[in-house]
């Protein structure tokens, strides 16, 4: 039987938040000031009444990004994950376990509500599979939506078990650090809670 190890992203590979970092080294403070303006009373009152917190971010995508072709996307993406590389936005610890699972041929997958805009380039840095949400491109622009939910809470679990049958795992290995990681928690035989 084989062993799969399922990491979350953000807080728990990285030392924080990449989706306002990202924005930030793209379109600079001042653009992210503005968009915060708009979008953070709407993430606060999403919280507080538990509702969904994808559109504000594929809104909040779209206010930055639509209509940017792909390529240049991947090109800024790269350039955000070499950053994050030199300005130690990984944790060191989580790599070296990401690494040494690996070396025992454990197929390690990150699994992200950030878009695949960058966690795309930063599963390819560390050589891992990922899971993300996903941003919908037509004639190869960026259209300002999703093309699948925003990959938290209960669809994190759902796209794993669309992905891989976790009958063939014998060892199941799950990091990660928020709520939106419980659903995918409860598939693992081996939880381990980053703080």
């Amino acid at each position: 039987m084989k062993s799969i190890a399922f990491f979350d992203f953000d807080g728990t590979v990285s030392r924080s938040d990449t989706f306002p970092a990202y924005i930030i080294f793209t379109k600079g403070y001042l653009s992210f000031i503005l968009a915060s303006l708009l979008f953070v009373p709407r993430l606060i009152y999403s919280k507080i009444f538990n509702s969904d917190q994808g559109k504000i971010k594929e809104r909040w995508l779209a206010y930055h990004f639509k209509g940017v072709k792909k390529k240049t996307l991947s090109e800024w993406a790269d350039q955000f994950v070499k950053h994050l590389h030199e300005s130690g936005g990984f944790r060191s610890d989580m790599v070296k376990t990401i690494k040494s699972l690996q070396k025992e041929n454990i197929e390690c997958v990150i699994v992200s509500a950030s878009p695949d805009l960058w966690i795309a380039s930063i599963s390819r840095s560390l050589q891992m599979a990922y899971i993300c949400t996903e941003l919908e491109f037509k004639e190869d622009k960026f259209t300002g939506k999703f093309s699948k939910p925003n990959c938290k809470g209960p669809e994190k679990k759902n796209r794993i078990k669309e992905k891989y049958n976790l009958s063939e795992y014998s060892r199941i290995i799950v990091y990660g650090d928020s709520s939106g990681d419980e659903e995918m928690m409860a598939l693992a035989t081996e939880k381990h809670w980053i703080k």
